[in-house]
C-alpha cells in the first residue's frame, strides 16, 4: 500500500491521522468496455489486476467483474486465462468476483456453447476454495452498488487499520 495519504498527515515527526478518511475515488480500469456507474467519484486507469479499486489502494482492495457470458468463457475456453487472473486476484487483501446474474440463473445454464452448468459452478467452488470470494448479483444495478459497498467499506477498514498502526489509537 502507498502511503501517501498518510505522508500529508505527519507534522514534524508527530503523525496525525484524521478519524475519517478522505473521500474515496474508484478506479475504473481501462480495459472495462461497460463501466458501473458509480454515485462517488471515478477515474480511469489502467489496474495490473482487477476492474475497480480505490485510488491510493490499487494493491491492496479490487473487484473483479464478470457478465455471465464472460464467467462461461472463463470455465470454457479461457479457463488458463482465468484461472491465471485468480491466482494473482488471491495475493490482493481485499478482493471480490462479482457477477451479473443469479445463481438460479447459473444453474439454468441458458446459454449458447458445450460449457455445462456443473462446469460454471465447479469452477466457481474451486476459486472459493482458493480464497477468492464470489458474490451472484441478478442484476447490474444491484452488481454495481454490492461492488460500490465493498470498496468503500474495505476503504473505510484499510484508513482504520494505518490510523490505529501509527497513532495506537
Amino acid at each position: 500500500m502507498t502511503n501517501d495519504d498518510l505522508h500529508k498527515h505527519i507534522i514534524r515527526g508527530e503523525v496525525i491521522i484524521p478519524e475519517t478518511p478522505p473521500s474515496p475515488v474508484i478506479i475504473v480500469d481501462t480495459r472495462e468496455q461497460k463501466p458501473y456507474k458509480f454515485s462517488i467519484p471515478t477515474v480511469k486507469r489502467g489496474l495490473s489486476s482487477g476492474d475497480y479499486s480505490i485510488v491510493g489502494y490499487e494493491e491492496d482492495i479490487t473487484v473483479e467483474r464478470k457478465s455471465l457470458p464472460d464467467l462461461v468463457r472463463c470455465c470454457g475456453r479461457d479457463r488458463s486465462r482465468f484461472m491465471d487472473q485468480c491466482n494473482r486476484l488471491i495475493l490482493i487483501k481485499h478482493r471480490l468476483l462479482i457477477i451479473e446474474s443469479g445463481w438460479a440463473e447459473i444453474e439454468l445454464g441458458q446459454w449458447r456453447g458445450h460449457v455445462k452448468p456443473s462446469q460454471v459452478i465447479g469452477t466457481l467452488c474451486l476459486i472459493a476454495g482458493m480464497g477468492l470470494p464470489f458474490i451472484t448479483a441478478d442484476t447490474r444495478g444491484r452488481a454495481t452498488e454490492i461492488t460500490q459497498r465493498f470498496l468503500l467499506g474495505c476503504h473505510k477498514r484499510e484508513w482504520a487499520w494505518l490510523r490505529r498502526k501509527f497513532t495506537g489509537r
